[in-house]
């Protein structure tokens, strides 16, 4: 064999032992849905988000199981779940989207009406996970059905609707 060939199948032995094998689309555990507290809460810029900006919180924990919501500036609403697989401790890249009922959010920066809000999170499999919402604005008080979907890839793994008042 030439050095050229030993080096051709040294580089392609390196890239077959680098390259990761696919992970089963992860099943999902609902812990709860409804509405809950948070230790920390604050507004970060994301440019993956649909509005630019996203709440990060820390520490939630569950104030009301529900699906009934009430529509209140701070108020905290989303569902708690675990991602499953063989592999415990595997990232799970993933998109969350909230869906909002017509006429759909105005965007505070735009004045563009958004009908969803989207972003990209990692959570490990067998480790809490959220996909929450916060009320920020009062733009954001709209009432109706909302719901909260979780893909893997293209793989719809989780979808859990809300009920909107504003009092």
């Amino acid at each position: 064999m030439s050095i050229r060939t030993i080096a051709t199948l040294a580089m392609l032995s390196a890239i077959a032992a680098c390259s990761t094998t696919p992970v089963a689309t992860p099943t999902v555990t609902v812990l709860w849905a409804g509405t809950y507290t948070v230790a920390q809460s604050a507004l970060a810029s994301r440019e993956d988000s649909t509005r630019g900006v996203l709440s990060h919180v820390k520490g939630e924990t569950l104030k009301r199981q529900t699906t009934d919501i009430t529509a209140l500036i701070d108020e905290h609403f989303g569902v708690q779940y675990v991602l499953n697989s063989d592999e415990l401790g595997t990232r799970v890249p993933h998109h969350v989207i909230w869906r909002f009922p017509e006429p759909g959010l105005k965007d505070p920066r735009t004045g563009r009406q958004i009908a969803r809000e989207e972003w990209d999170q990692t959570c490990r499999t067998g480790t809490p996970c959220l996909a929450g919402y916060m009320f920020n604005f009062p733009a954001e008080l709209l009432p109706g059905d909302w719901s909260v979907e979780v893909l893997v890839g293209q793989t719809q793994v989780l979808k859990q609707s809300f009920r909107v008042t504003v009092k």
